[in-house]
Formats: C-alpha cells, structure tokens, sequence
C-alpha cells in the first residue's frame, strides 16, 4: 500500500462515504498499482512524451543484478504479441547510472533477442541518478498499429491459455503472433500479471461500458500466460490452432 497517499486514501474515504475495509483497500489497489507504480517511478518529462503519441504503450518494471543480468523473466513483449504486435520501439529507463559494462551487455543482449523484428532501442539515465552496479529498470515498449483494429464488442469471446515462462528466445512469442494474426477471428488479448486484481482490472479496462461480462479466471494461473478474445460464435479453429503448437486453450467467459 506504500504507493498509496494520503490525498488517495482520502479520495476513497469520501468516494466511498465511509472507510473502505482492508480487504476492500487491498482488492482497490491491487487495480489501480499499475498506475501508481508509474506516477511514483517515470520522470514527469517522459510521462509527458507518452502523452503526446498516439501509439499504444506498455511498461514494465525490471531489477538488474551486479552481473548485468536481470533478476526475473520480462513478459513486455509477449504482452504486446498477445495484442498482436511487435514493439516498434523499446525505451530503458535507468533509475540509478549503470556500468558501461551493464549497459553495452544489456543492449547487445536486447539486441540478439529482437533481431527478428528490429526495434529502436534506447536507453534514458537521469543525471541525478545514483551510480550503482544494481537497481530497478522501467521498460518501456512502443506499438505502431498500422494495421485496422477490431474493437471489442458484445457478444465476444474470452479465452485463456497456457504459455511457458519466457527463455532465452522469442520462440513461443513468434508462433503465439503467427496464430494470432492468420486468425481472422482474434480481436486482442493481454498477458496475465499473475495476480486477480490486476487482470480484473486489466481485462475490465478494454471491455466497453455498454457490454455485459460473463466470465470465470481459471482457479490457478501463472504469471504470462495469455488471455485472448475473438469474435463469432465459436472460437474452436483458434482452439485448434493453438492446440497444433502445444497450447492449451480454453474459453473461460
């Protein structure tokens, strides 16, 4: 909760017009932390910058150990393949000033991965920020949707499936894009953060006001692991599709 402020607590207390419960609290933060983790972490002139475009946008925060390794798997780029695309741009900002011999590692490294697609990869560090030889990393990747967009709509189809943790390859991301862009049913998806909260809240926010939900989250899910929605009746060529690389897929609402 330590994203939280005092004038947040406050708006909730008088939003609600009593004080939330804890587990209420917790249940309110877990949707909105996404958004406070990028108030509290990105500098007001690169938050500004996004604000200006009109290209999708995602972010994630890493932790880089001393060795120029990170310290857990990123699931960025396969949150957007499961929206249908590659990153035309992949932005680090450092939050404390890195080795050269961490920087130039991470690069080439960010490089060898992404060469099937080739992004514009750039690195932004604060001249304020401490030197050290570890620290936290906010990633950001930018999608060109040049391509006509199908909007989600009453009536559609909500699927999950099963995606091993990224490795050392894009192998699963390339054959997860190829599924999905043959298919002329896939409208968009996202990939699960892993926690109930923020997959509520990720799933309500692309969902229209105007259209109803009737859905289960499956009662064990993985952090990575894919959500995507479709248009008609029946989603099972996209099952079939996926079932032909060794996916499980299964529609939950």
């Amino acid at each position: 909760m330590k994203l939280l402020s005092t004038l947040d607590r406050e708006f909730i207390h008088r939003s609600l017009g009593r004080k939330p419960s804890k587990k209420e609290l917790n249940i309110l933060y877990q949707l909105i932390q996404p958004v406070l983790a990028e108030r509290e972490l990105l500098p007001p002139q690169f938050i500004k910058q996004i604000g200006q475009t009109n290209q999708d946008i995602q972010f994630e925060i890493r932790q880089i150990k001393e060795s120029g390794d990170w310290a857990k798997p990123s699931y960025l780029i396969r949150d957007c393949v499961l929206q249908g695309f590659w990153p035309s741009q992949i932005s680090f900002i450092w939050l404390f000033h890195p080795t050269k011999a961490c920087l130039n590692k991470v690069h080439n490294s960010e490089i060898a991965l992404t060469s099937n697609f080739s992004p514009i990869i750039s690195h932004h560090v604060s001249k304020d920020a401490p030197k050290k030889k570890s620290g936290q990393v906010i990633l950001v990747a930018i999608m060109d949707k040049k391509r006509i967009l199908k909007k989600v709509t009453q009536g559609q189809l909500i699927g999950y499936f099963k995606i091993p943790k990224p490795g050392k390859t894009l192998m699963n991301e390339k054959r997860i894009l190829d599924i999905l862009t043959q298919s002329d049913r896939f409208v968009t998806g996202f990939s699960l953060n892993g926690r109930i909260g923020d997959d509520l809240g990720r799933l309500l926010s692309i969902i229209p006001n105007n259209a109803s939900i009737d859905f289960s989250f499956p009662e064990k899910y993985k952090k990575g692991e894919g959500i995507v929605i479709s248009e008609g009746v029946s989603d099972h060529d996209l099952k079939r599709k996926f079932a032909e690389f060794g996916y499980d897929y299964n529609r939950i609402g």
